[in-house]
């Protein structure tokens, strides 16, 4: 398969899938795109079921010690940036309303 110029391929899960830009012009976030790997890293570790583990990696490894759901990462990452924004607002002199 040829690729257009710039864009790479990754392999995640047996899946090869194309790992591109939103454009070929220079101006992605790089904030989203941290974002958008860090989900993927956790959803592979503490979501997904491996056939040869039998388990998600994170509780083979004893990291963590249960099966998480897309509903808990979505509740602990608002839980998360609530916790900064009141964190922002007292540091600033703001009450949180």
């Amino acid at each position: 398969m040829i690729l257009a110029r710039g864009v790479s391929r990754r392999v995640a899960g047996g899946t090869v899938r194309r790992f591109t830009r939103l454009t070929e012009a220079i101006g992605k976030k790089i904030e989203n795109h941290m974002a958008a790997v860090a989900l993927g890293y956790f959803a592979y570790n503490f979501i997904k079921i491996h056939h040869t583990l039998r388990v998600a990696p994170a509780t083979a490894a004893g990291v963590a010690s249960k099966l998480w759901e897309v509903s808990g990462l979505v509740a602990a990452w608002e839980a998360e940036e609530r916790r900064g924004e009141s964190g922002a607002d007292v540091q600033s002199g703001k009450r949180a309303v």
